[in-house]
């Protein structure tokens, strides 16, 4: 049945979001099989089905971005400025435990949004199982280096999910040890010859360029004008903290519009946000109100130059902008609204504002 397909799509990329670091690397995992799949079961590329399942992919890769701390670059770069200027260190289980609730409920809405404005042609497609059973055996079994890669991944994940509970070692340190046993002879995965060939050094580059950007902002106290300059003159500090929490998430949804990378527009914001929370003397508050707005800088739902997983998907030609732009304004109005609720609610009892 397709409304089990998008379920499934749904929830490989919640198991992915646990395990690989990276959304693009998500996307381009998922929507190859959908493909495959939808080769298989004889369905046009331009058809209904075809647009539902590789945005609902795309879209569920972003919402776990949110809810998992390694699930994007992004929210690297924003510990790390709030560990260096807030001196805060928020670990895997902390932002798991604010932000995970908040993606489970949006992946359920996401199943009934992309069935309701993109249903699909047929509710059933024939031989469906049948045609699954047959790739897994064309498979074959696994192999012993993909059980070392299943080995370490598991390592990974139960480090990043007891960070400051049973060792002290941040998720950054554990994931330079993680690519160390992979890149180790006969233990390992690979050579450092094959992954240095797939590294993507221009993107490393601009990350790089990102953040020293964002750490000049905050030395030379030019954060902290932009932040009076901008946010200042609306009186924020007039207003109440979840009125002020709405109105600069609304400004940092629509100023998403103008980038294509969610860690480039972390990169230039959070040292702006930081300075925010000093003009509006937010003292305990201000790591919340931070993290809370970098939740918001990797809503990328609406358009597929918003983010590199959904330009990758965008590729694929099997929806158009008018499509992505359908599911998208539903998935982020109902984002927004509940930012505004956990605000007022569940992050509030937690203390984190």
């Amino acid at each position: 049945k397709t409304n089990r397909i998008v379920i499934g799509t749904i929830l490989v990329a919640i198991f992915l979001a646990f395990f690989v670091p990276s959304a693009t690397a998500r996307a381009g995992a998922v929507i190859p099989v959908l493909l495959g799949m939808i080769t298989a079961f004889g369905v046009a590329k331009q058809s209904k089905l075809a647009g539902l399942l590789v945005i609902t992919a795309v879209q569920a890769v972003s919402i776990w971005n949110i809810g998992i701390k390694t699930a994007a670059a992004q929210n690297i770069v924003a510990i790390n400025f709030i560990n260096d200027q807030l001196n805060a260190d928020i670990s895997w289980g902390q932002w798991f435990l604010y932000a995970g609730p908040w993606s489970m409920l949006m992946s359920i809405a996401l199943y009934f949004i992309m069935l309701k404005v993109m249903p699909p042609e047929e509710k059933e497609l024939s031989g469906g199982k049948s045609l699954i059973q047959q790739q897994l055996k064309a498979m074959g079994p696994i192999t012993s280096k993909e059980w070392r890669l299943i080995s370490i991944s598991i390592i990974l994940l139960i480090l990043w999910s007891t960070e400051k509970i049973l060792h002290p070692i941040d998720s950054s340190s554990i994931i330079l040890l993680a690519l160390a046993i992979m890149l180790t002879p006969k233990i390992g995965v690979m050579s450092w010859k094959e992954a240095e060939s797939r590294i993507p050094w221009g993107t490393i580059i601009v990350f790089g360029v990102g953040i020293s950007l964002g750490n000049v902002l905050l030395k030379t106290t030019a954060a902290q004008w932009l932040s009076d300059q901008t946010f200042g003159v609306m009186g924020l500090n007039h207003y109440p903290l979840l009125v002020t929490i709405a109105l600069i998430a609304l400004f940092n949804i629509l100023i998403h519009l103008g980038f294509a990378s969610a860690t480039s527009l972390a990169s230039a914001l959070i040292p702006v946000f930081i300075s925010l929370t000093t003009t509006l003397d937010l003292g305990n508050q201000s790591i919340g109100f931070v993290l809370i707005q970098q939740f918001v800088i990797s809503f990328g739902f609406l358009l597929p130059v918003s983010s590199p997983q959904s330009m990758l998907a965008y590729g694929t030609e099997t929806f158009t902008v008018k499509d992505f732009l359908k599911t998208g304004i539903p998935i982020t109005v109902i984002g927004y609204l509940l930012i505004i609720l956990f605000s007022a609610t569940y992050w509030h009892w937690l203390g984190l504002i």
